[in-house]
């Protein structure tokens, strides 16, 4: 059971990895662009329901909500993890431990 348990994390890993080599920075942009493109609806759903009275149902409300928060932090996961590829490319070239700080600092606050 256990075995099977590694092999499902390696191939999950490789996956991301490889996810994180293809993103590049052209990709980094997009994501980023949508990313703020979705807090833009986000916004103008909220203000656009304010004035027609709110949504239809709660139910609408919590489903809006859940898709974007859900876009939000698959998108911010991705972004993190092309940063912190890119800081131990960095951070091994040049050997800076500054780098590597200020990386843990901004996952945390990020995440939190």
């Amino acid at each position: 059971m256990s075995a099977y348990i590694e092999v499902a994390k390696e191939q999950r890993n490789v996956g991301v990895h490889h996810m994180r080599l293809t993103l590049g920075s052209k990709g980094i942009f997009i994501l980023v662009s949508l990313i703020v493109i979705l807090l833009i609806i986000d916004t103008s759903v909220v203000k656009i329901s304010a004035f027609i009275g709110g949504l239809a149902s709660p139910t609408s409300s919590v489903a809006i909500f859940t898709v974007m928060a859900l876009i939000s932090s698959v998108g911010q996961y991705l972004i993190l993890s092309y940063i912190r590829t890119r800081n131990r490319e960095v951070s091994a070239q040049y050997g800076s431990k500054l780098l590597s700080g200020l990386y843990k600092l901004v996952a945390t606050i990020q995440y939190a």
